[in-house]
C-alpha cells in the first residue's frame, strides 16, 4: 500500500492529465531548470498571444469582418460586367442576305450599372459591417487580457514550484546529515536509538516533500505550456 501523500499525487496528476484516477504514475525524470526558466515573462505572453487557437479565431474572424466592409461598399461603385456570344447557325439570322449553310459571328458586350437610389440600404450594410470589426477587436482585446492574466499566473507558479523544490532538496540533504550525525552519536554512547528513528523518520518526510514539489513542477509546467498554447 502506498503513502497516503503519494496516492493523492497521483489522483491529482492523473486528474489533471485527463486520465483514469488509478493509473500508475512513474517519475522517470527529475525537475530542474530546463529551456522553460529561460523564457522571459515577455515571451511566454507573446508566445501565448500567437499560438493561442482562440486568438487565431478571433483574428480571422476580424479579417471576415473587414472583408464584408470592403463588400458593403462596393455598393457604391458602379457594377461593370462583360459578356461575350458566339453563334454557329444555318442560316445565321445576323448575316444578310441568309444564306443555306452554317456561319459563325459572335459579340462582346460592356455592361455597366449603378443603383441611384437605394434608400439607404448601402450605408447601412456597410455601418452594420464596420460594427462587426468594432466588436472582433474589442473581443481579441478580451482574449489576449484574459491571456495575459492567465499566462502571468502560471508563470509566477512555476517559479514558486521551482523555489520549493529547490527547498526541499536542501532539506534532503540536511536531513540525511542529520541522520548521519546521530548515527555517530549512537556509536559514541551520546545518543538513543529512538534518537535515530526519530531522525531517519525525518528523512523520510523530506523525501515525501521532495516528491511533492516534483509533481508540483511537473504540473505547473503543464498549466503554462496550456496558457502557451503548446499542447
Amino acid at each position: 500500500m502506498r503513502p497516503t501523500w503519494c496516492s493523492l499525487a497521483q489522483v491529482s496528476l492523473n486528474n489533471y492529465l485527463g486520465q483514469p484516477l488509478t493509473t500508475e504514475l512513474e517519475l522517470t525524470t527529475i525537475a530542474q531548470s530546463s529551456a522553460t526558466d529561460a523564457r522571459s515573462w515577455e515571451n511566454s505572453i507573446e508566445t501565448a498571444r500567437t499560438q493561442r487557437p482562440e486568438v487565431r479565431a478571433a483574428e480571422l474572424r476580424m479579417k471576415a469582418g473587414e472583408e464584408g466592409v470592403t463588400m458593403a461598399k462596393s455598393a457604391w461603385y458602379p457594377q461593370v460586367s462583360i459578356g461575350a456570344h458566339y453563334n454557329f447557325n444555318n442560316p445565321n439570322q445576323r448575316i444578310q442576305p441568309p444564306r443555306t449553310q452554317f456561319d459563325g459571328t459572335w459579340d462582346v458586350g460592356v455592361n455597366v450599372s449603378m443603383n441611384l437610389w437605394n434608400w439607404g440600404i448601402t450605408s447601412e450594410q456597410t455601418s452594420q459591417a464596420e460594427l462587426q470589426v468594432i466588436q472582433a477587436q474589442d473581443a481579441i482585446g478580451q482574449i489576449k487580457d484574459g491571456i495575459n492574466v492567465e499566462v502571468t499566473q502560471s508563470y509566477l507558479s512555476l517559479a514558486q514550484a521551482k523555489e520549493k523544490l529547490k527547498v526541499a532538496q536542501e532539506g534532503i540533504k540536511q536531513a540525511d546529515e542529520n541522520l548521519r550525525l546521530t548515527n555517530e552519536r549512537l556509536k559514541n554512547g551520546v545518543a538513543l536509538s529512538t534518537d535515530v528513528i526519530d531522525a531517519d523518520y525525518a528523512l523520510l518526510l523530506t523525501k515525501t516533500n521532495l516528491t511533492n514539489a516534483i509533481v508540483d513542477v511537473e504540473l505547473a509546467v503543464a498549466r503554462l505550456q496550456k496558457a502557451l498554447g503548446e499542447e
